[in-house]
């Protein structure tokens, strides 16, 4: 492996390191649970992690794992998670734009970390999460096509995720200027 960058942090200590390594040392990604979505033949979303349990009023921290079917043809393709209920009541939401979609190359393997913030008082019970890709300049969401290619929606929808019922007052104490 060849280090390629170096950052140092505040403190002087490096802050983060990147390293070229060859195609054929990267490790595939394993999520702890594996799904499949072609979004326009664009992009492919192929699982998730959960990283801690869920409480009412906190939040989902999943990790996201998608990967490029071609290099980037816009600049503007943005990701959002929805948390749903079974009626399709939104209890959390993020669009996150993290890697400009124009430098997107075919094969390549996106993961996000991501924190959605759970509604207070989101009741205890279990949750979707719709996932999906946006371009602002279409103005459209890409479609989520099945297996023959078709339209099946546009957004992908994974879980159950459980939330559970938050602490009275634990929320508030822990993180004061969350919700304010």
């Amino acid at each position: 492996d060849t280090l390629a960058y170096r950052d140092l942090g505040p403190d002087g200590g490096t802050g983060f390191e990147a390293y070229l390594i060859p195609r054929e040392r990267i490790p595939s990604p394993q999520p702890q649970y594996p799904a499949l979505g072609n979004l326009g033949n664009v992009i492919v979303f192929l699982g998730y992690d959960v990283n801690a349990p869920s409480v009412s009023g906190e939040a989902l921290d999943v990790t996201l794992y998608w990967r490029a079917l071609r290099d980037g043809d816009r600049d503007d393709y943005a990701f959002f998670a929805h948390l749903v209920d079974d009626l399709g009541f939104h209890w959390g939401s993020q669009t996150f734009f993290s890697y400009p979609s124009i430098q997107w190359r075919q094969g390549e393997i996106m993961v996000f970390r991501k924190r959605i913030a759970i509604a207070p008082g989101a009741p205890p019970t279990s949750y979707w999460l719709e996932l999906g890709v946006v371009s602002s300049s279409l103005d459209a969401r890409l479609p989520v096509l099945n297996e023959a290619g078709q339209m099946a929606g546009t957004a992908a929808r994974v879980g159950p995720f459980q939330v559970a019922r938050a602490v009275r007052g634990a929320s508030q104490q822990q993180y004061p200027s969350k919700f304010t």
